[in-house]
């Protein structure tokens, strides 16, 4: 059967078609804010991003440093820190 196959958001093909009619068009993969995380993470957990999809009012998304680090960015700060508070934990470690 083989691994999975990540797209370069991070998910499997079939999390990813599961996830992408949800999220938002101004959100999403790459999308950079003036408000942001590091997760210490390779990737952003789907639970952590339908989550957010379903809580957060104001834009937000994910992208990777250099290193391939995860980070959330949000537009609004009041989310960054409800985010953080709900899911910041969730989040697999290395």
């Amino acid at each position: 059967m083989g691994l999975p196959r990540y797209n370069e958001a991070g998910f499997t093909h079939y999390e990813w078609e599961t996830l992408k009619m949800k999220i938002p068009e101004e959100c999403g993969y790459n999308k950079k804010f003036k408000y942001s995380t590091r997760l210490n993470a390779m990737g952003v957990s789907g639970d952590s991003v339908e989550w957010a999809a379903k809580n957060l009012q104001e834009p937000w998304g994910w992208f990777f440093d250099e290193d391939r680090t995860a980070i959330m960015s949000f537009e609004n700060p009041d989310d960054m820190a409800y985010w953080l508070l709900v899911n910041y934990d969730k989040q697999h470690r290395e």
